[in-house]
């Protein structure tokens, strides 16, 4: 994965000035660490292609947040503010509410904030195995760095 591929195959994040390539080649590294480890001991969970739209979806999650917080800020908001998606809005005597449920994984909070998110966990759910927890024993049940991977982990 590269900032141009980045660019291609994420559309949305074409301009550099809404996704920086020093953020992009930022969280590519970290992204590459994270599901297929730099340990050649960890072995390869993800094809080629797959690591790169993996990688990709990893990316695309965090400039997402980031704008997100930039946004915010631009506001007169606090940035990093943490809040859940909305599930229902009234304006006079019109109400919307949405089922997020159905669209989000259950106990995976961090990264049902973006589609992005919502489609790496699919595709971590899909091979069987996630990322990489470094710093933690134990069956992994432990809460760290990536707990969401946790429960996929082969035993």
């Amino acid at each position: 994965m590269t900032p141009a591929l980045f660019r291609t195959v994420f559309r949305e994040f074409a301009e550099p000035d809404t996704a920086p390539d020093d953020a992009i080649n930022f969280y590519i590294g970290l992204g590459q660490n994270f599901l297929n480890g730099s340990d050649s001991s960890a072995g390869q969970r993800w094809d080629d292609a797959s690591l790169d739209y993996g990688i990709g979806l990893f990316v695309a999650h965090h400039i997402a947040i980031g704008q997100r917080a930039v946004a915010t800020a631009q506001a007169g908001g606090i940035p990093g503010d943490v809040r859940g998606p909305a599930t229902a809005k009234a304006i006079d005597k019109v109400s919307t509410s949405y089922d997020t449920k159905a669209v989000t994984w259950e106990n995976e909070a961090w990264w049902s904030q973006t589609t992005y998110g919502i489609r790496l966990i699919d595709m971590a759910r899909m091979f069987g195995a996630g990322g990489v927890q470094l710093g933690v024993g134990g069956d992994g049940s432990e809460q760290g760095l990536w707990p969401i991977f946790a429960p996929y982990w082969p035993q």
